[in-house]
């Protein structure tokens, strides 16, 4: 019985330190998306489009800079996702 109980709490603290470290993974991810890869993306996405008001560059560099804005802010809707279950299983 008592080896039994001890595995019981070795599986509980392997189980613990491994949701720790994917919430971990998903707050890392998150934060690197949302601190330099979005306001990268949305500033760019700015300058092209005074660029365009300006008669400096084709409306399609517009469209493909706001595609990107619009995959960034898909990825982190999704990366919010995963720290809400990651803290949840934790």
């Amino acid at each position: 019985a008592i080896r039994n109980e001890q595995g019981v709490l070795q599986q509980v603290r392997l189980d613990v330190k491994q949701a720790y470290i994917q919430y971990q993974q998903a707050c890392s991810q998150l934060d690197i998306l949302q601190t330099k890869v979005k306001a990268g993306l949305e500033t760019d996405l700015s300058r092209v489009e005074s660029a365009y008001g300006s008669g400096d560059v084709a409306y399609l560099l517009v469209l493909q800079e706001a595609h990107a804005v619009i995959d960034t802010r898909l990825r982190e809707a999704q990366f919010i996702g995963d720290v809400r279950r990651a803290s949840a299983e934790l």
